[in-house]
């Protein structure tokens, strides 16, 4: 099996989370190419509205807790750079003060977990 890489993030993701898609397409339409880092904002907007639509019991969190496990997979990849792009462009885009953030954070795997709350620990720290 190969590994996930930078390289392949995309293209691995989109094969996982097939939902994600369109999303895709709108990004390409957009920008004309794939910046991982910019779509990846766009993947974790996606994710809190997908949050959002399950706490209005519009839809299962199945989906969800897929593209979650995706991302902690990501995390975990030897690739130095699969990490920070999870870690920058995902994580340190949620909002801590949203109110859905706890409820979001709670989804998430151990090793985005301990991720985030680097963030979190530096954003206390700034103060």
């Amino acid at each position: 099996m190969n590994e996930l890489t930078y390289d392949n993030f995309v293209e691995k993701l989109l094969k996982e989370i097939p939902e994600l898609v369109p999303t895709y397409n709108e990004y390409i339409a957009d920008y004309d190419e794939i910046l991982p880092h910019v779509f990846l904002g766009e993947v974790t907007r996606y994710a809190i509205n997908k949050y959002k639509r399950y706490l209005n019991h519009e839809i299962k969190l199945e989906g969800l807790i897929k593209l979650i496990n995706f991302l902690e997979q990501a995390i975990k990849s030897n690739d130095k750079k699969t990490q920070e792009l999870v870690s920058v462009s995902f994580l340190e885009n949620l909002d801590k003060n949203d109110k859905y953030y706890q409820g979001f954070k709670a989804l998430l795997g151990e090793s985005l977990k301990m991720e985030l709350a680097n963030y979190e620990n530096n954003r206390e720290s700034q103060k």
